[in-house]
């Protein structure tokens, strides 16, 4: 059997239809706590990291998803898959679809196939009190996340009657609450260059020192930086410009930030985030302030992220009347361990 989840309601003997219902053989209960408590993982929703091959996601043009060897938490229920799982996914209307683990917590099968909501390996029904592998056709409209019916997602793409794009690997990882690393984790990405830009000089280099690049009064100024997005990122990343004023400098900066990212192989503005339109911030003398949040909403382990930012002190908006300092962005982030 490629795929079998516990534990699971009923009695496997009494209903035969209840594949993964107990009893449970000792066998099976050591492979469960072998897999849960020796790999360090939280049974949290999401897939456990280091077992076999971690569930992965793949695709063909051909309207196929494959699902490597691995095990996940699903609403609380272990699915282990020890073989590879393919999965043929139905053309249709455009429509934004999901590979899933899925957990059918009730007493009746779900059905797959053309005429229903989902596909299995082989368009299998999901017995009943069971966990499977399985795309859901039309995300928005039948994705559930309630006791009886649960999904956790793997990967997402765009599905049509002729095409199969942006598949994309979105699995969220597990960790034992109290155990693994912290809640979150920070890193300083250092501004690399910067620059003042105007309609007679054009471009010209700002000049820097131990406190940062120095932005200019009275002039649009930008800097520019990079950084990967790290192996063991899990969700929420979030980005903050990092900059003080000179002594005696008080009063408001007029700023911007903006991001492009993709991974290798992509454009590298496939995903843009910024923090809005130029607003003003107060900053106090020689205190370092960390303002305009942003986050980025797609980012992925792996991504290339290009940064910028901007000063732009020739509004009147911007009350400084004296130099900024830049000194780069802090980037805070949820890890999978």
């Amino acid at each position: 059997m490629a795929q079998r989840s516990l534990p699971q309601a009923g009695d496997e003997t009494a209903t035969p239809a209840y594949v993964d219902a107990g009893p449970y053989t000792a066998d099976e209960w050591a492979e469960y706590f072998r897999i849960v408590f020796t790999t360090d993982q939280q049974a949290t929703q999401g897939v456990l990291r280091g077992y076999l091959n971690e569930l992965e996601p793949t695709s063909a043009a051909t309207r196929t998803c494959y699902v490597n060897t691995g095990a996940g938490i699903v609403n609380g229920h272990m699915l282990i898959n020890d073989a590879s799982v393919t999965i043929a996914v139905d053309a249709g209307v455009a429509r934004s679809d999901s590979l899933v683990m899925l957990e059918n917590n009730s007493n009746a099968a779900l059905s797959a196939g053309a005429a229903f909501n989902y596909n299995t390996e082989g368009n299998a029904d999901i017995p009943p009190y069971s966990a499977r592998l399985a795309v859901v056709k039309d995300d928005t409209a039948n994705f559930s996340q309630t006791n009886t019916l649960w999904m956790t997602r793997l990967a997402t793409f765009t599905t049509g009657a002729g095409s199969f794009t942006n598949f994309t690997d979105v699995r969220a990882w597990c960790q034992f609450a109290g155990a693994g690393g912290p809640a979150t984790r920070s890193f300083m990405v250092a501004g690399e260059s910067a620059f003042e830009s105007d309609a007679i000089t054009g471009e010209t280099a700002v000049e820097s020192d131990m406190a940062g690049w120095r932005l200019t009064d009275n002039e649009n100024c930008y800097a520019h930086g990079h950084f990967i997005v790290p192996s063991d990122f899990a969700s929420s990343m979030t980005v903050q410009a990092v900059v003080s004023s000179v002594v005696g400098a008080s009063g408001n900066m007029y700023g911007r930030m903006q991001f492009s990212y993709g991974a290798c192989g992509e454009l590298e503005n496939t995903h843009t985030d910024n923090s809005g339109a130029l607003t003003a911030t107060a900053l106090v003398a020689l205190t370092i302030t960390c303002p305009y949040s942003t986050t980025l909403t797609n980012a992925a382990v792996g991504d290339i992220v290009d940064c910028q930012f901007r000063r732009d002190a020739t509004n009147a908006l911007d009350t400084i009347d004296d130099i900024v300092y830049f000194k780069g962005w802090l980037v805070t982030y949820t890890p999978s361990s």
